[in-house]
């Protein structure tokens, strides 16, 4: 069975046209599985706020992911455009393989599972550039 797990993220702001710059996260997935990853997502996640009820976490993109064979891994971009730079946030990281029925994958593996499937870290709003192993 696939098993995907964040092994990097990397952020960087790209120079942009008037007050819109490209937001980057390079993300490093590698399959720790005995299988074939094939149809994968990633997705990436912004919180600016913890204490909120419920937390306010949006979408800030999803990316498709090639094939990756067991104990093979690669870097997948999530970009967007945006007017100023991100705000502190925390940023949360998504990957799981399809599993039977359930086609977007099983981040929750239930009592057993290792739950390797998320990666979170604090962004630094000053930072135009920030690597998280």
């Amino acid at each position: 069975m696939p098993d995907l797990v964040v092994i990097e993220a990397v952020f960087k702001i790209e120079p942009g046209h008037g007050d819109f710059r490209e937001h980057k996260f390079w993300i490093g997935i590698k399959n720790i599985g005995s299988d074939y990853a094939d149809n994968s997502k990633v997705a990436v996640f912004i919180l600016t706020d913890v204490t909120a009820t419920p937390p306010a976490l949006s979408v800030f993109g999803i990316a498709n992911v090639s094939g990756i064979a067991a104990g093979d891994a690669l870097k997948v971009l999530v970009s967007r455009w945006l007017s100023g730079n991100l705000t502190s946030c925390y940023v949360i990281v998504v990957v799981d393989p399809p599993v039977a029925g359930k086609p977007t994958g099983q981040v929750f593996e239930g009592e057993k599972g290792e739950r390797n499937n998320g990666f979170m870290f604090f962004l630094k709003p000053s930072y135009e550039s920030q690597t998280i192993m």
